[in-house]
């Protein structure tokens, strides 16, 4: 009372509740927090498969650089050695031999010392990449001729199957998908009340008011007890659950057109990763043949020129023909092996075997 003497005190208490029956809410609570860790889980596989073609295109292109160097240096050294002998015939003013002829040699120099430095800047940004994606410093290439991989051969539709039933992006929308059906049950259930055992304790102690021992008076400065009972937490904001269940069901909607549009990107993905994965390997044929009539044309012009049979000409024409083949064979074979590593991305099923990737019968 006002009247009393005035002083300190203090109480202790404690209290909580225990679900009892949630209509729902706690079931898909629980939904949507595993939904969540599941999506979690799949962003990881969807970032280590990025990481692997990643190292694939960085390894591919560090292995075309070293080839294209090396068909570099035997074009130059080839071109070089014809010069310097056409010079000597020059000084001994050999009549067979021509100013123009000299000309004619030295000009495709200048071109091929500007391919070889495109490829070592291949090499030194396809290297730098290599070594930062797999941690491994210096990355070591294996002096392995580029290959063609050999893959697994099946169609168009069963790789987009693949796709739909594997990509980590499509689980992600399905775990998405299952959060939003837990997110509507618990906005549904705002309309029920939810059951609860109730626990409370106290311990309250005032010095200044005397600690009245009567059961039939209530001492609220001096009291200690507990209570447990059931009680019905019920919010009857019934107007805002009608909204927040209109919100989850256009969620689930855009989350529905969002599925349906991720699996169209990624029908169109695989399709032109396909595609490519073909026109690479029609161009690899093509080129590996070409390449070896070339080679046949470059051997017989060496040949010919070093015995007086071939002109310079022809035999600038042979050098170009030939070199210019083995590149564009070079390039469709990486081309070729990353088509099949964005392929196996795009679909996250193995196409090539874990030794299929490693050179074979080369030493590291």
């Amino acid at each position: 009372p006002w009247a009393n003497r005035w002083g300190p005190g203090g109480e202790l208490g404690i209290e909580g509740g225990i679900p009892i029956y949630t209509f729902g809410k706690y079931r898909a609570g629980k939904k949507a927090a595993v939904a969540g860790i599941t999506a979690a889980e799949y962003e990881r596989d969807r970032t280590l498969a990025r990481v692997v073609f990643d190292v694939r295109r960085a390894y591919f292109g560090t292995q075309l650089s070293l080839d294209l160097q090396a068909m570099i240096t035997e074009g130059r050294d080839t071109l070089r050695t014809a010069v310097a002998k056409l010079r000597i015939r020059l000084e001994a003013d050999d009549p067979r031999v021509k100013q123009t002829d000299y000309w004619r040699l030295t000009s495709p120099l200048s071109p091929i010392v500007s391919r070889d430095s495109e490829a070592l800047r291949l090499e030194a940004s396809a290297r730098a990449a290599l070594e930062i994606l797999s941690g491994i410093a210096p990355a070591v290439v294996p002096e392995c001729p580029l290959e063609a991989v050999q893959s697994e051969v099946i169609e168009l539709g069963d790789h987009i199957d693949r796709a739909l039933a594997s990509r980590p992006e499509v689980h992600q929308l399905q775990a998405a998908r299952s959060a939003r059906d837990a997110n509507l049950v618990v906005k549904r259930a705002g309309y029920l009340p939810d059951i609860v055992l109730a626990l409370r304790a106290s311990f309250a102690r005032t010095p200044g008011i005397t600690d009245i021992q009567n059961p039939y008076v209530i001492d609220r400065g001096n009291f200690a007890g507990a209570f447990a009972g059931l009680i019905a937490q019920w919010k009857l904001d019934f107007g805002g659950t009608h909204a927040r269940v209109k919100a989850a069901k256009a969620e689930i909607e855009s989350l529905k057109a969002k599925t349906s549009e991720a699996e169209q990107g990624i029908e169109i993905e695989v399709t032109a990763l396909y595609e490519a994965l073909q026109d690479a390997k029609r161009r690899l044929g093509s080129w590996t043949r070409s390449e070896k009539e070339t080679r046949k044309w470059f051997v017989s012009a060496g040949q010919g020129y070093e015995v007086g049979t071939t002109s310079a000409r022809q035999l600038v024409d042979a050098i170009e023909a030939y070199f210019s083949a083995r590149s564009k064979r070079l390039m469709a074979t990486a081309e070729y092996n990353l088509a099949i590593a964005g392929l196996e991305k795009a679909t996250n099923v193995p196409m090539v075997s874990e030794k299929g990737w490693r050179p074979v019968d080369c030493e590291e």
